[in-house]
């Protein structure tokens, strides 16, 4: 992609207390990613930390709003109002990008084809997990097996393989169970203004119902 192709990114981060996670895991790999940074906006909405969060969030040139309600999916909505990239999405602070291309990855599904509404990733265990989330995230959807039992996974909705990514497609039989997902902000429009939580399990099947 050429520079005035990269759309800009909004990654919100509802948090509390999240000091270390920020600062080793999840702010260095946003930062780190073969991305223009004027392009890759962070929403930090932090619920009040009595730890150093804001601080370190700060440092590495996070947007800072407040959240107040314990609630992270409501945190979430607070930053999606407030989010000004063409793309969204939502990161926990002990996640982090795979790869320094990771996210320009994640945006060339929607350079190369306008029509494209979310792109959804696999998980990569990481080693220093807990040893039930590291079985876990061998799922690509990170679907637990009794979650893999009543749901479908990537492999029932590939259509065409791509330059670098696979074109899927979903009805409403066939929505995957993925919440960790980059989406075109402007389609979840209704879904954010009707809801006080943004739930992010629910927007690939408001993506296929909308």
């Amino acid at each position: 992609m050429k520079k005035n192709e990269f759309p800009k990114v909004s990654i919100c981060m509802p948090v509390y207390n999240e000091e270390n996670d920020l600062k080793n895991i999840s702010l260095p790999s946003i930062v780190g990613q073969d991305y223009p940074r004027d392009k890759i906006e962070i929403i930090l909405v932090d619920d009040y930390s009595t730890d150093k969060t804001v601080e370190v969030a700060k440092s590495f040139g996070a947007v800072i709003l407040k959240n107040g309600s314990k609630d992270n999916e409501t945190g979430r909505n607070i930053g999606y109002k407030k989010a000004k990239g063409e793309l969204f999405m939502c990161l926990d602070a002990d996640m982090a990008f795979a790869t320094k291309d990771f996210l320009k990855k994640m945006v060339k599904p929607f350079v190369d084809d306008k029509r494209i509404a979310g792109n959804f990733v696999c998980f990569k265990p990481n080693a220093k997990q807990p040893s039930l989330t590291r079985c876990v995230s061998y799922d690509p959807f990170q679907r637990d097996p009794i979650y893999k039992i009543l749901t479908i996974g990537p492999e029932k909705i590939i259509k065409k393989e791509m330059d670098g990514w696979y074109l899927c497609k979903c009805d409403k039989k066939t929505i995957p169970p993925q919440g960790c997902m980059l989406y075109r902000k402007e389609l979840v429009k209704d879904y954010s203004d009707a809801h006080i939580q943004l739930t992010d399990n629910e927007i690939p099947a408001h993506l296929v119902y909308s």
